[in-house]
């Protein structure tokens, strides 16, 4: 589903073993737009949905806006949060 700046505002998906809803949220930037967070939702045939909430932090390395840090937060009691850096990004050129 595109929203009314042409962002993309849901994607879903559906198998025989799951169905799944991903709403991103973009930040523009003066290169374009970068992904800054996204919730997600599964559902198993199986369990209960599951909704997770990411938030993507970037850094600037060399010119390029590259992600320094993930957070996912377990939705909706929060029970569970990880998160990893993104750290010594070796840069090749060719």
């Amino acid at each position: 589903m595109l929203g009314n700046d042409s962002q993309i505002i849901e994607v879903e998906a559906t198998t025989a073993e799951f169905s799944g809803t991903v709403q991103p949220k973009f930040t523009p930037t003066t290169g374009g737009l970068i992904l800054a967070s996204y919730t997600a939702t599964v559902k198993t045939q199986s369990a209960n949905a599951q909704k997770l909430a990411v938030k993507i932090d970037y850094k600037d390395v060399e010119k390029l806006t590259l992600p320094s840090r993930v957070v996912m937060l377990d939705l909706p009691s929060g029970a569970a949060e990880f998160s990893f850096d993104f750290t010594n990004y070796k840069i090749k050129k060719s």
